[in-house]
Order: C-alpha cells, then sequence, then structure tokens
C-alpha cells in the first residue's frame, strides 16, 4: 500500500509531464470511442426526409459499384480481371440521383459482369437472417412520360403505403390534399412533387389527373429486360395530393455582416402510386411477367450502429452493392447533387467536379487507433523514463530501506497505469456523450444504452491498461535493477 501512495504522490509532484501524459492517452481514447460508437452511426432524424423518399436506411443495388463506407474482408469475386461497364440511361434505381458519372463515364470493375437485377427471392433470405434487419422495401418503378410519349419524363413509383404511414410518415410532407393510404392499394391513385413547378414543369393540381405512358417491357431470349418505347400504353391516375420534402439548409454570409440561407428540397419527377396499383400496371406493359428488381432498401432496427449493419450485409452479399443512404446522400451533397440549388453562391453548393466513384478506401479507423495508443503510450512511457531517472536516488534510498525490485516496478507500473487511465477515462466520456444522444434519438432502451457504454468503457480501459503496462515495463524494470550502492557512487 505504501508504494501505491508513492505512485500517487509522483502524479501529483510532476504534475506538468502528468498532464501531457494524461492528453496523449486522452486523445487515444477519445479516437477509439468515436470509431467504436459515434462513427458508427447517425442520430434517428439524420437524413429523414432522403431515408423517407428512397425508403430504407440502407440501399442494396446490383453489381458492385464500391460506393464509400468500410468493405467486408474478401467480400466479392476473387476474379482479377478488370471490366468496363455503365449503368443504363434508364436505370430503374436511385442511382443516377446520386452518382451520374455512373451513366455518363462508366466505371471499372473487377471480375465478370454480374446481372443488372436482384435476385429477390434469394436476397430476401440473406437479409432475414441478419440481426440488424428490421424491414425490406422493395423498390418499383417504371420509365414513364407524362402527357403521352414525348411528353414529361414522369417515372411511376411504387410506394408501399403501409411501410409510407407507419415508419417514414410521408402524409408529414404532403403541402396539398393527402399522402397514399392502404385503402388506396389497387386504386389508380397518385401523389405527385410540389416542387416540380419550381423547375417550370407542369405539376396537376390536386383532384385533376395525369396520364402517363410507359413502354412494353421486352425480354431477350438471354433473359435481359428492355423497354421497347415503340409500343407505349397510357394510365391515367387521379392526383390525391402533392408532397414536398425538404432536406437541407444552405446558409452563407453576406456583406458587411449579415447572412442568408436557403432551403433545399428533394425534387423527383417519380408519380407516386401504390405498389399494388404498379404491379397491376407492369403485368400490363409486361405481359405478365414478374418484376425484375435494380434496388432494394432495408430499414434497420435503429441508425445506432448502422455501419456496423452495412458491414454485415457487404459480407452477406458479397455480389451486391450496399450503401447507407446517409453516405450516398453524403458524397452526393459534396457533389451539390441532388437537390437544384436555386439562389446558394457557389462555394457552398459544392464541387460538381468531384467524383466519389473512386474504389473504396481500407477501412483505416482501426489502425489509426492502434497506431494512436502506439504514439500515445510511448509518449507516457518516456515521460515515466524521465521521471523515474530524475528520481534516481528516491528509488536507490528505497532498496536501501529493504525495497524489493517488485515493489519499486509496482510503484512505476501504478503511475503509469494512473495517468493512462485517467486519460482513458476522460477522452471516454467527451465522446460518450454523442453515442449516448444517438442511441437516445433511435429509442434504445435504458438498459440496452447502459450496457453498451458499460462495454464501451471496458473496450476503452482494457486497451489503455494493456498499453500502460506493456511500455511502462521498460522504465519500471530498468530502475528495479538500481541498488543502493550504484545511486551512492553516481552521488
Amino acid at each position: 500500500m505504501t508504494f501505491f501512495r508513492l505512485a500517487f504522490t509522483n502524479v501529483a509532484r510532476n504534475l506538468g509531464r502528468s498532464v501531457l501524459s494524461v492528453i496523449a492517452m486522452a486523445v487515444a481514447a477519445f479516437v477509439m470511442t468515436s470509431s467504436s460508437s459515434v462513427a458508427q452511426g447517425y442520430p434517428r432524424d439524420s437524413f429523414l426526409a432522403q431515408r423517407a423518399f428512397i425508403g430504407g436506411d440502407i440501399i442494396v443495388y446490383p453489381d458492385q459499384y464500391r460506393l464509400g463506407g468500410p468493405t467486408a474482408s474478401g467480400a466479392g469475386p476473387a476474379d482479377d480481371r478488370l471490366t468496363y461497364a455503365r449503368t443504363a440511361a434508364d436505370a430503374l434505381n436511385d442511382l443516377p440521383d446520386f452518382h451520374p458519372e455512373l451513366r455518363d463515364e462508366g466505371y471499372v470493375r473487377r471480375g465478370p459482369a454480374l446481372p443488372n437485377v436482384i435476385d429477390l427471392r434469394q436476397v430476401q433470405q440473406r437479409l432475414w437472417d441478419e440481426k440488424a434487419v428490421k424491414l425490406i422495401y422493395p423498390y418499383y418503378a417504371l420509365p414513364g412520360f407524362a402527357g403521352g410519349p414525348g411528353g414529361q419524363s414522369s417515372p411511376l413509383r411504387g410506394r408501399n403505403t403501409l411501410l409510407d404511414q407507419s415508419v417514414w410518415h410521408l402524409y408529414d410532407y404532403v403541402t396539398a390534399g393527402r399522402y397514399l393510404t392502404s385503402a388506396d392499394d389497387g386504386e389508380f391513385v397518385a401523389v405527385v412533387d410540389a416542387r416540380q413547378a419550381k423547375e417550370g414543369r407542369d405539376v396537376p393540381p390536386v383532384g385533376t389527373s395525369i396520364e402517363v405512358s410507359v413502354p412494353a417491357v421486352r425480354h431477350d431470349p438471354d433473359g435481359t429486360r428492355w423497354f421497347d418505347y415503340s409500343a407505349m400504353k397510357s394510365f391515367r391516375f387521379k392526383v390525391i395530393g402533392q408532397i414536398a420534402l425538404p432536406t437541407r439548409l444552405l446558409a452563407w454570409p453576406t456583406p458587411p455582416n449579415g447572412s442568408a440561407s436557403e432551403q433545399l428540397y428533394w425534387s423527383t419527377p417519380q408519380v407516386f402510386i401504390p405498389a399494388a396499383t404498379f404491379e397491376q400496371v407492369y403485368r400490363e406493359v409486361s405481359g405478365g411477367n414478374p418484376y425484375e428488381f435494380e434496388q432494394l432498401m432495408v430499414i434497420v432496427e435503429d441508425q445506432s450502429f448502422i455501419r456496423q449493419a452495412m458491414t454485415e450485409l457487404r459480407r452477406a452479399l458479397p455480389e451486391y452493392t450496399a450503401v447507407t443512404v446517409a453516405d450516398q446522400v453524403t458524397m452526393a451533397e459534396a457533389r451539390g447533387l441532388p437537390e437544384k440549388v436555386y439562389q446558394a453562391p457557389p462555394q457552398v453548393r459544392g464541387d460538381p467536379s468531384l467524383r466519389a466513384q473512386v474504389g473504396v478506401p481500407m477501412d483505416l479507423g482501426p489502425a489509426m487507433t492502434l497506431l494512436l495508443y502506439l504514439i500515445a503510450a510511448m509518449i507516457v512511457a518516456a515521460n515515466m523514463v524521465l521521471l523515474v531517472t530524475s528520481r534516481r536516488q528516491e528509488i536507490g534510498v528505497l532498496r536501501a530501506v529493504g525495497a524489493k525490485g517488485r515493489d519499486v516496478v509496482l510503484m512505476i507500473l501504478t503511475e503509469t497505469a494512473a495517468l493512462s487511465l485517467g486519460g482513458a477515462l476522460i477522452g471516454f466520456t467527451l465522446v460518450r456523450f454523442a453515442a449516448t444522444w444517438n442511441l437516445l434519438s433511435n429509442r434504445v432502451g435504458l438498459a440496452r444504452v447502459g450496457l453498451l457504454t458499460l462495454t464501451d468503457l471496458g473496450r476503452v480501459v482494457g486497451v489503455t491498461l494493456a498499453m500502460a503496462v506493456v511500455f511502462g515495463l521498460f522504465p519500471a524494470f530498468r530502475m528495479a535493477r538500481v541498488s543502493a550502492m550504484e545511486v551512492l557512487r553516481n552521488e
């Protein structure tokens, strides 16, 4: 016990160096806690309008686009051949809104070309095996033209009315009329985007009808689907509502000391119809063939650890691309996509020249955390070497009055562990508030919040103490060999 007290006394006596060691460990613990909790997810309402429009928290595309985020180890084909591909101009997914360069310029991928549709039955089974998956929202879409062939591009989008009401609350975005309900399933009714008027397009008022012409769906002998625009079929829908989806607010300074802002909206030419109605339309234009999906949306239990969920999905679906809506939107926003900007200056709109589809970098979070811990531990060890070297006389006296080598080792390791643990607790506490807010905003129960907090705390403390012991052994054993005679001889 005496040597424990001596250790803490030495910490207080050399306060300057002790603070430096604490700060080094606090930074390392800060980064580790952030990468293992805060960086894994988002608050519940983050990117809510975009997630509601898309219909999920994670998007699954056919093929492998490598659209940012951590990749699953070993995911994808083992084939090292490079192939060039381009997404179709009439692709039935949201990919062109986020990455128009995949259609305009193409992309390079490894391995042979993969089918551009999703095997729904097989994928659903694999998705349901993942604990993080709560619901699956299939993406129904068809190219369409309002007012007949040659009219305004107005793709049909089949919406799951039950999920739109119970999960995404799209009725909150209604500006006129009402949103689709489950009672509308099978009815030829539609909801349109009110913001399309801002882009100079005709937006039919509530109570009127909109005619949409859809191309026939054909299949080649090998099963490849294509659209026959020479054989169009028209459908008329009664407009029952208009919506507007506000996304983000752009703000910028104005001279001399003012500021201005612009509210952006997700504006889409799509015509929303009930999924059951969409299936009727598709049967007519495809000759009764089943719909082939080019996008699926996954709804997770909560967004607290959505990056971990995405990584797990990539392992489960190595031949597909899984990306969170948050990552997809963030990449697009850096390029001024997908919302239209009317007032904000160029410097706050994003850089259209940026290209996000350049391959996925390695997930360096764990490596960076380990590197920071190594640096912090070496700083602590270097400080301890200086401190114990300056206390050679004190340690020699302790040895002269009967202290054993293991007592000196225990004292120095206690001092090292105290400094490291203090820094770790400071770094952990600073970040954990944000992580706890993420969990609570996602309506995670208090019991689970407490369990996750204790788990992360144990991980941080464990790594910190392990580093402290490993790097504290050198100065400890060095000074444990000091004898009283050696100290007196040097004096």
